[in-house]
């Protein structure tokens, strides 16, 4: 009885590897063109090339979290982001310590090209995309998700633009 157990057992789990080896899951890629010229892409009080390395590692994390939830499994997506313009504005005046200061009008924007492939490889739909917000106050329900980060107001329309093409 032992053996026919382990038998099947190992026959399962063989299985089990080819079945992964065959779909390997899709991996996203998400990269930044020339950070360095994006319109407002720094933290107060950090340098330049300090502000976008953190920056970036941030926005890799929050967009790799909202496209393992929100893409169907097995999909993947690359992106490529051109340009960002951060809610509000670093105030100059606000010495020693600047402050980022974001009023209800203010706005923010992301620049981006996509790639978005099936399980498969297959490309589903490729496109360059602008996504502007002159009204923040509509984002900051959606916006408690990523309370902790930088970019919240940004996250939140990434993950309204993410769930609208989802469901197309």
């Amino acid at each position: 009885m032992s053996k026919i157990s382990i038998g099947f057992f190992t026959l399962i789990a063989l299985l089990a590897m080819t079945a992964v080896q065959a779909n390997p899951q899709q991996q996203n890629t998400i990269t930044f063109d020339q950070p360095e010229k994006f319109t407002d892409f720094r933290i107060p009080n950090k340098s330049a090339k300090r502000s976008r390395n953190d920056l970036m590692e941030d926005i890799e994390r929050d967009v790799s979290q909202s496209l393992a939830k929100l893409l169907p499994a097995g999909n993947s997506m690359e992106i490529e982001f051109t340009n960002i313009d951060m809610a509000g504005w670093i105030d100059p005046f606000s010495q020693p310590d600047q402050i980022r200061l974001i009023r209800n009008h203010d706005k923010s924007e992301l620049n981006f090209n996509f790639r978005w492939l099936s399980a498969d490889g297959a490309l589903l739909k490729e496109d360059s995309v602008t996504l502007i917000d002159h009204n923040l106050q509509s984002l900051k329900s959606r916006r408690s998700r990523y309370s902790n980060t930088r970019l919240a107001y940004e996250m939140a329309m990434f993950d309204n633009w993410l769930r609208k093409l989802v469901k197309q």
